[in-house]
């Protein structure tokens, strides 16, 4: 489950007010939690929550339109976080330098694929062995295979289904599943696939055939 800590006003929740919401997506069945990047005390906070339900964490390095010098000291409050809970990484699943970072203009891919071996690096020498990768939308990842799916140690993506007008909530499953196959056997060929950004909404326009509406996303998502 993807997890930001601010409020619907922009601002940054309270720790008690994310160690609710976690508390929420533990009792809902869900083993993981990712958060974006390091802000409004996220990492310290709802790590400490994640620690309490036994959820997993999926870590994330957000480049923002500042650029990638911007976002680097993002990796030491990473480092500096394990350091302080004793070098303790088990919960740590995986780390996402960059989210869509290359789709909106914030960086070139070669330009990433540099951030992210660096960020590596930097996560190896403090202990980390997990898989570090970025994420990105199927047609830049596709577009610039040669540059990012060798720096990926798994190859991921963000895959709505409802942005493709053709597809209705039954068929977002497999719309899912088969652009993840796309990514394993055709875009980073042999890396495992993972989906880190998805879902449907409830209320909204439509798109074309993707509906939004309350039972329409739990039929999507379920």
């Amino acid at each position: 489950m993807t997890y930001s800590p601010y409020t619907s006003s922009g601002n940054c929740k309270s720790t008690s007010d994310i160690t609710t919401d976690v508390t929420s997506i533990a009792s809902k069945g869900f083993s993981g939690i990712r958060i974006y990047s390091t802000d409004c005390n996220g990492l310290s906070a709802v790590a400490s929550a994640a620690s309490s339900h036994s959820l997993n964490l999926i870590l994330g390095v957000y480049i923002s339109d500042s650029g990638i010098s911007a976002a680097r000291p993002q990796i030491q409050e990473i480092v500096s976080w394990a350091e302080d809970n004793g070098g303790q990484w088990q919960s740590v699943e995986m780390v996402v330098v960059g989210n869509e970072a290359v789709f909106n203009g914030f960086c070139t891919a070669e330009e990433l694929a540099t951030f992210v071996a660096e960020a590596r690096s930097a996560f190896r020498t403090a202990g980390y062995n997990g898989p570090v990768t970025t994420t990105e939308t199927i047609d830049v990842l596709e577009e610039h295979k040669e540059t990012l799916c060798p720096i990926s140690d798994v190859v991921a993506a963000n895959i709505h289904p409802f942005f493709n007008g053709q597809i209705s909530a039954p068929e977002a499953g497999k719309f899912v599943a088969d652009q993840l196959a796309l990514l394993e056997k055709e875009i980073c060929l042999g890396k495992e696939a993972w989906n880190l950004e998805t879902g449907w909404p409830k209320r909204g326009e439509a798109n074309g055939r993707a509906v939004p509406g309350a039972w329409e996303q739990e039929v999507a998502v379920l």
